[in-house]
């Protein structure tokens, strides 16, 4: 992990975006928010918090020096 490296919010209707990083092992967190309208509150995680620990994510991918660009695919995020 980039210490202090946090990767731009991507709007809904993204379907592609590009990041540069250096090389090393990448965990990736997702968090999934939820608002109380009421109160303007955070109200919670969608995602159950399954992502949202670098330490336990199951997302995660590795880059060598001199990598050439790596497309990761489709990344499926599920509550369970």
């Amino acid at each position: 992990m980039i210490p202090g490296f946090m990767c731009p919010s991507v709007p809904r209707s993204a379907k592609t975006f590009t990041i540069s990083v250096p090389a090393g092992d990448y965990s990736w967190t997702f968090v999934w928010g939820e608002m109380n309208l009421m109160n303007g509150q955070d109200a919670g995680d969608k995602l159950n918090g399954k992502y949202a620990d670098a330490a336990t994510s199951e997302v995660t991918f590795t880059i060598a020096a001199g990598d050439e660009p790596k497309d990761l695919g489709t990344i499926e995020l599920t509550t369970q």
